[in-house]
Parts: C-alpha cells; structure tokens; sequence
C-alpha cells in the first residue's frame, strides 16, 4: 500500500484534537470525500455545485491571475482511524502517514475549492502539487456531531451557504449516537416534514417559504422552522400512532422511518395548504422570483403582507388540519371534511392582512378563537 508521510502539529481546543499540516493537492484529493446527505452515511452537505467550483477553476487556470488559496482546507477524520497513521518520534515531532488508497478524511469546509482545483489539474498538471493548508478535526465515531456543529458554524455564520440539509443531519446524528429520545421523534418528523414542504414542491406555498435559520440574512421564507414544525405536531402524533413500529427500532432504521414519515406528512400537508388553503384565500398567496441561499434562481409563492403563512395563520390553520386527522386519521375522509371546513369557511382574505381584524389574536388563545372562526364558531360575534 503506497503512502506519504507529512509532518504535523497536534493540538487540543478543550477536549477536541486537531492536526495541521500542509498538503499537495493530489494527496488531499485522494485521501478525502464529500459526504452529501441522504446519499452517503452520515452525509451533510449538498452535492458541489458545478457553478461554483468551476469559477475556482477558471480563477486557477486564469493567466492574469496571482492565483491563491490561503485559507485552510477543513476536514474531518475517526481519531481510532488516525491514530493507525501517526508516529512521535523521540523529539516529540508527529508524523501521518497518509495511504494512497484509503479515504480517511470527510471534507467540513473546503469542497468547492477541492473540485475546483481538481479541474484545473486536469488542465494543468502542476496544480496536482499546489500546497494546501489543512486542518483536521479528529472526533469518535460515535461523536461525529461534533464535526457536523462545526460545518454548521463555518457556513452559517460567514458564508451565502444554505445549512438547511445539516439542520437535518444533526438529528440522524442524533439517533445514531444515541441521543434521541422516542418522545423526540416527533419534532425530528416535523423538522424533516418541513424541508420536504420547502424543496420538494415546486409550484407549493411553502416552496422556500420555511426558514430554517432565522437569523441568516441570506436565508428566504416568511415562517421558522421550529414553529412550523410544533404546528403539525397533531398530524405526526396520529402517524406515529398509526405507525407504531418506530417504537422497535433505532440508528439507521429510525432515521429512514423518520425520512418516510416526513415524506408522506409532507404530501398530506401540501395537499391541504395548495388545494384548499391557496383556493379559499387565493389573494393572500403571491408567486415571486427570487434568489435562492445559494443564489440560484427559484419560485416562492408567500405573502409578507398576510398573517395566513406567519405565526397566526400557522398555528391556527395547522392545529384544524390536526384536530381532524387526529379524529380521523390521515387519509382522504379527512381531506374532504376539510375541503368543507375551508372552502365553506366565513373567514374572508381581509381577515388575514396585516393590521386587519386577526391582528390582535397573536397568543394562543388568540390561535384557537382564528381556528374557531375558520370552521364557524363565534365568528358573527367577531366581525
């Protein structure tokens, strides 16, 4: 097995170890991956986008470029695995042997440059020896959260970065670590339901209508995540009652029960919201076209101008459609008696805007006197 050997320093930042060297291109290359969610085990990020690696590219392979790349590649490792490859000497100097052959490292930051520097390479050899400073953050197998919290804090906090995917990594990470409890379940189906509802339907309301880091000045959508997700906790209870084999199961079979669950909570909540929701209250829904995180091009179809997709309408509309499918479960009877509900509601598109009529409901009681008013109760009183 044919190997390089480099040296390295090795450091401590409280109880998590580093190593930092410096690589040539082709050995980092070789030895690293991108771990793309729900394609690979344990992935948490997107697959690399041709568009931005590319511009890295044309930046190398640019003439009238003083091509540089000074920040430090980062990158994630087993320390039972790294530990094979490292040697002290009697100085006190660590040494890693890095085989040919062997993906030791999961690319944390870093993976647009990787791709970038590999096409160029096919153009001009010379970048398959460009020196690059490498950071290696070394985690149990079994705590690798840890590096997923650090891919969440780089690109979160200093990046045009959509993290939404290691949103939902961190709790399969969760459960394979052991470190979910059954009653948690719920909000993870809910958080995963969401996302589904955000990139699954094109033509959907909620199509990047969920924010799932509110505090990103990148991020679009008009509702958070967490509120979204406690306002369909109804519907996933009577899925999970209706499901009960989650009880039996943990790690990888969990997390594909909780991926199917989402998924099929997901079809029956944009069913609702686009057949019925949009219909009865058309005018509150607007299409744009906007920028995405990443700066792509997409379609949203939410109004700032409505409570029907804030907080108000979230956790009014939301707990209806749950007191029916806890009733009746999540099939086509309850499609159809709220097909009833909303189409035949007394509730009109004025109520919904902001400083209109619903505007002083925003507590939970508040919530249910909206839902009240939706399927009829009361609502002569109000208006």
């Amino acid at each position: 097995m044919a190997s390089q050997k480099f040296p390295v320093i090795r450091y401590n930042q409280k109880d998590t170890s580093y190593l930092s060297l410096i690589l040539p291109f082709s050995v980092l290359d070789a030895a690293s991956e991108v771990k793309v969610y729900a394609v690979d085990e344990d992935g948490y990020q997107r697959q690399p986008n041709p568009v931005h690696y590319n511009k890295i590219k044309s930046a190398a392979l640019n003439p009238d470029i003083d091509f540089k790349l000074p920040t430090s590649i980062i990158l994630g490792a087993d320390i039972e695995v790294i530990e094979k490859f490292l040697t002290v000497d009697e100085h006190g100097h660590v040494t890693l042997e890095i085989p040919s052959d062997l993906k030791l490292f999961r690319i944390v930051d870093g993976q647009h440059r990787v791709f970038g520097l590999r096409e160029a390479a096919k153009k001009e050899e010379e970048y398959n020896s460009f020196s690059l400073s490498v950071v290696i953050l070394l985690t149990p197998e079994n705590k690798r959260s840890i590096e997923l919290e650090i891919f969440t804090d780089i690109n979160s906090k200093s990046k045009r970065i959509n993290t939404d995917l290691a949103e939902l990594a961190k709790f399969d990470y969760q459960i394979k670590e052991n470190r979910i409890k059954l009653n948690e379940i719920n909000r993870h189906i809910g958080i995963k339901t969401a996302y589904h509802l955000k990139t699954d339907f094109k033509d959907s309301v909620w199509h990047y209508g969920i924010k799932f880091d509110i505090h990103s000045e990148n991020a679009l959508g008009i509702i958070g995540v967490t509120i979204f997700s406690e306002s369909i906790e109804k519907v996933i209870e009577r899925y999970l009652l209706d499901h009960p084999e989650y009880k039996t199961l943990a790690g990888q079979p969990l997390i594909e029960y909780c991926s199917t669950a989402a998924k099929e909570v997901s079809l029956f909540v944009n069913a609702i919201w686009n057949d019925l929701v949009k219909v009865k209250w058309a005018g509150a829904f607007k299409e744009d076209i906007v920028r995405s995180e990443e700066g792509e091009i997409v379609k949203v179809y939410y109004n700032k101008n409505y409570y029907i997709q804030k907080g108000l309408g979230i956790k009014s509309i939301n707990p209806l459609i749950g007191d029916v499918v806890r009733d009746q479960g999540m099939n086509q009877a309850s499609i159809d008696l709220l097909k009833n509900i909303i189409l035949g509601s007394k509730v009109r598109i004025e109520h919904w805007q902001n400083g209109g009529p619903f505007s002083g409901f925003n507590s939970e009681s508040g919530f249910k006197k909206i839902k009240d008013y939706i399927q009829g109760d009361g609502l002569s009183l109000f208006i």
